[in-house]
């Protein structure tokens, strides 16, 4: 317990609620940036107190996770360390739940495992819900989909499990996700399906989707209206440049196809294990990297403004 500091005033107001917990541990793979994105919305948009914080100075290899500083005017300023914590928020329907976010310790999962067990049972959290992002051959003309794991039943239309067992590299959610459920504790994951030639920059549908799901699955009201303008906008410049492109024309084609007789069927055990040729991913995101270019200048002279706020967030 030396790597948490709980608040104990906050704590106790959460205590014996029952709160629901959303795990937002974003570093490992974080396709379409959700996590990131559905971090910064739930904790810039919705009232938060902080109930516990880790010592991310034992944490987090700080060379290979450098924060972030801004060199001003001959002066560096604002420098924003990294944080990790637990924050209890109140959602649109006046609805309390807890949020665990922040950066993927890159050291002693066993320790932090070890201590989200304990504030877990002392916090009397009720269900724990899990959020991931991965590229997959999906088309961004299609729904954005998930998978869904863990112990509790998702929704009515909720996202399908993963038909088959795979090997993967771990992340610390996890871990976490794994030792909950030995412990019996409620869980509920879902995995959201990034386009992959869309994966490397900001795509809003995938955190818009991750808001969905958990909001249905958690019963509660979660914001997503900026996200949904952001998403708009991300699909005209997409549309635009498919449009201006028939090599990309072709490929987005190839991925409907084989996505529509996946959905179809579901015969196939999975998009990434069908017997059909897969477009070639490298070659696409080649050929779409002026969107990505464009979407990064307009994002810098967005932000050009506000540069100080942004860098300390």
């Amino acid at each position: 317990m030396d790597l948490v500091e709980v608040d104990e005033q906050v704590a106790q107001s959460v205590r014996g609620h029952n709160l629901d917990m959303l795990v937002l541990l974003d570093g490992h793979m974080d396709a379409g940036q959700a996590l990131a994105q559905v971090r910064d919305t739930l904790l810039e948009e919705l009232p938060t107190r902080t109930v516990a914080i880790f010592d991310a100075d034992s944490l987090i290899d700080h060379s290979a996770k450098r924060p972030r500083i801004t060199f001003d005017n001959g002066h560096f300023v604002d420098y924003a360390p990294h944080r990790i914590a637990i924050d209890a928020a109140t959602d649109g329907l006046g609805r309390d739940f807890l949020i665990l976010s922040g950066p993927e310790p890159s050291l002693h999962w066993e320790r932090f495992t070890s201590a989200m067990t304990w504030l877990n049972n002392n916090l009397g959290v009720n269900r724990t819900a899990f959020l991931a992002s991965v590229p997959m051959p999906v088309p961004h003309t299609r729904p954005i989909t998930g998978t869904v794991h863990g112990n509790s039943s998702a929704p009515d239309g909720g996202a399908p499990q993963w038909p088959t067992p795979m090997v993967v590299p771990a992340s610390l959610a996890n871990v976490l996700e794994a030792s909950f459920e030995a412990a019996g504790k409620p869980t509920i994951g879902f995995t959201m399906h990034v386009p992959h030639y869309l994966s490397d920059g900001q795509y809003p549908n995938a955190a818009i989707g991750g808001l969905e799901y958990m909001g249905a699955a958690l019963g509660l009201a979660l914001p997503t209206d900026e996200l949904r303008e952001q998403g708009r906008e991300v699909e005209a410049k997409v549309a635009e440049q498919v449009a201006s492109n028939p090599e990309i024309q072709s490929m987005v084609r190839n991925i409907e196809e084989q996505y529509d007789a996946h959905r179809e069927g579901m015969h196939p055990q999975s998009l990434l294990l069908e017997g059909g040729e897969v477009p070639d991913g490298e070659s696409l995101a080649a050929a779409a990297s002026e969107f990505l270019r464009l979407e990064l200048e307009d994002r810098n002279a967005d932000s050009a403004p506000e540069h100080d706020d942004d860098a300390s967030r």
